[in-house]
């Protein structure tokens, strides 16, 4: 099957098990004119021989086009993929990092520290016109501990991401997959970039408050 990647983040390495599965063939690798890591994917796309393109919010929809790709995959894409766009495909899947439908948004990570949750996850997911709402495809747990951080949690999501995108698209070319609703645990969506008072620690919080906030806080981004 023909695939169109929507790329963004430091997360090469999907990008490569995804290009590594028998019967897929990527025609495209897209990205945002936002992306701090553009360079390793525009190299990607050269070194195999793979268009490459570079939309902004606005002009995505004017400048997009595709032919018989089936697939739209979207891993860290940094802006709302309009929906003339994933209409397009007969599977248009984002890969998520949380076990949705709780922690929807780009930003949810901090969150899922700061609730001191025993447990995190992957989801793969269609798109629909919601922000991670469409129905699920597929999903994976990753325990934590009390002493994860948001940094530990990445990195134990960036471990196991590869491997876990290959699978879903193996299962979709195998049309072996059952897709869940969403039920909607809640209506909160972290889509908010995190600023420096993000980080402010109130001192008359409870002291497992406090220790769950320092645990989500980064030394970068807040």
């Amino acid at each position: 099957m023909k695939l169109i990647y929507f790329a963004g983040g430091n997360r090469l390495d999907t990008l490569k098990a995804v290009n590594n599965i028998d019967g897929i063939e990527i025609n495209k690798i897209c990205t945002t004119s936002i992306e701090p890591n553009i360079d390793k994917y525009r190299n990607f796309a050269y070194e195999k021989n793979i268009k490459f393109e570079v939309f902004s919010k606005k002009n995505i929809e004017e400048l997009f086009s595709k032919t018989d790709e089936e697939i739209l995959l979207s891993v860290g894409y940094r802006f709302i993929i309009p929906s003339n766009v994933f209409n397009k495909f007969k599977y248009a899947i984002n890969i998520h990092p949380s076990l949705l439908p709780k922690y929807k948004g780009a930003y949810s990570g901090f969150a899922i520290i700061e609730n001191g949750e025993n447990e995190t996850g992957i989801t793969a997911h269609f798109i629909d016109s919601g922000i991670d709402t469409g129905d699920i495809i597929q999903q994976v747990v990753i325990p934590l501990t009390k002493v994860d951080t948001i940094n530990s949690m990445s990195q134990k999501v960036s471990n196991i991401e590869a491997n876990f995108v290959s699978d879903v698209i193996k299962n979709i070319i195998d049309n072996n997959f059952k897709v869940q609703k969403q039920i909607n645990s809640d209506n909160i969506i972290y889509n908010k970039k995190r600023l420096p008072e993000d980080s402010f620690i109130d001192p008359n919080k409870p002291l497992i408050e406090l220790y769950n906030k320092i645990r989500s806080c980064d030394q970068e981004n807040y």
